[in-house]
């Protein structure tokens, strides 16, 4: 790489300097390697002159063809990052999409990991909650202790987000491991009351809420969505 000011070649100007050994640095005197850009606390800026012809950052191999490349999407539309020439992923207002998608629904917007304080209708003696959300998934785990049950209107756990409003995409849980007690896992389901944040317990039988069977140590897990 060379850099050609008035005819000459090695030089250093205002800003730009070239090293003898063909390195360029722009805001620094000191290349590190082929072209090396300087910035303290001010932006780096690529701009392009028409937004239909967005501008790239190419990586090419020794014979020349294009392994990836990161590209702007035009204006403020986002950041494309390319195998090849071909978009595998892009980063918008909408969030993160793959493969050329552009719709706003496929678009994976958040993704948390956290804990929360499950509560219920009756006295809980532990209670702890773990969840991971991608998307609009809840995946949650519960652990408590119970030392009595016999609320009428059925055993329920609090959910760390509300659900879905749309029945056919609320989900439930299962008993994952129990300590004892006379909740039986065989017999027992869970399901997420739609647009809210109720985990019930159910009797698989068809008798309804179950409300009275709970006494000892649980551990829970399952999911649903809030979208």
């Amino acid at each position: 790489m060379s850099i050609v000011l008035n005819g000459t070649t090695g030089i250093t100007s205002t800003g730009i300097t070239e090293t003898a050994s063909g390195n360029v640095g722009i805001g620094t005197s000191s290349p590190a390697g082929n072209l090396h850009v300087y910035a303290d606390g001010t932006n780096v800026d690529i701009q392009t002159s028409n937004n239909s012809n967005y501008p790239k950052i190419r990586f090419k191999g020794a014979g020349g063809a294009v392994g990836g490349q990161v590209s702007g999407l035009g204006g403020a539309a986002g950041v494309g990052f390319y195998y090849g020439t071909t978009e595998a992923a892009r980063i918008d207002s909408d969030g993160l999409k793959f493969n050329g998608d552009t719709a706003a629904a496929n678009a994976l917007d958040d993704y948390e990991e956290g804990t929360w304080t499950p509560t219920c209708p009756t006295t809980l003696t532990t209670a702890a909650g773990t969840y991971v959300k991608i998307g609009g998934i809840v995946f949650f785990s519960i652990q408590i202790s119970v030392t009595c049950n016999s609320n009428t209107a059925g055993f329920s756990l609090s959910l760390p987000f509300t659900a879905s409003a749309d029945l056919p995409k609320r989900a439930g849980g299962w008993f994952s491991y129990t300590n004892g007690g006379s909740a039986n896992p065989g017999n027992t389901t869970w399901m997420v009351n739609a647009g809210t944040n109720t985990l019930y317990a159910y009797a698989i039988n068809g008798a309804g809420k179950e409300c009275s069977n709970f006494t000892s140590a649980y551990w829970i897990g399952g999911q649903y969505r809030t979208n």
